[in-house]
């Protein structure tokens, strides 16, 4: 069974307190996990998102001196939940 296309288009991604010279590596962090997570096999219908206008991420649980990896995973968790709504 051949599981339908997703296509997620971010226009604008404000993230306060990141270094401009991390801004790349937050970037692919944040695109490596929404793909990793849209993709996996184990997602089911319920995990698809439907769609929204604009996700508010509110404030992440994640200390300013974490790595962009973290910061992506975190942003990629907002961004999933806010569209499952």
């Amino acid at each position: 069974m051949r599981r339908a296309g997703i296509e997620l288009h971010i226009d604008r991604l404000v993230v306060e307190g990141i270094a401009p010279t991390d801004a790349a590596a937050l970037r692919r962090a944040v695109e490596r996990e929404l793909a990793r997570r849209l993709a996996a096999p184990t997602a089911t219908a319920t995990d698809t998102p439907r769609g929204a206008a604009h996700v508010d991420a509110g404030v992440l649980p994640v200390p300013a001196s974490a790595g962009p990896q973290r910061f992506g995973t975190a942003i990629a968790d907002r961004v999933l939940g806010g569209l499952k709504r």
